[in-house]
């Protein structure tokens, strides 16, 4: 019983780690779309002004 209980924490903090690094790969994924985005508005823009 008293290895479940030291085993929570280890748990606990393996799972916050795979929660950061998916929350990295989904930031960085949303960095990308803002940028397209951007370059997109851009090439908008000059084609519209052409």
């Amino acid at each position: 019983m008293e290895n479940n209980i030291l085993e929570i924490p280890n748990q606990l903090l393996d799972g916050q780690n795979n929660t950061s690094e998916k929350l990295e790969r989904i930031e960085r994924k949303m960095d990308s779309v803002v940028e397209q985005t951007a370059d997109l508005k851009e090439f908008r823009t000059e084609t519209k002004e052409q």
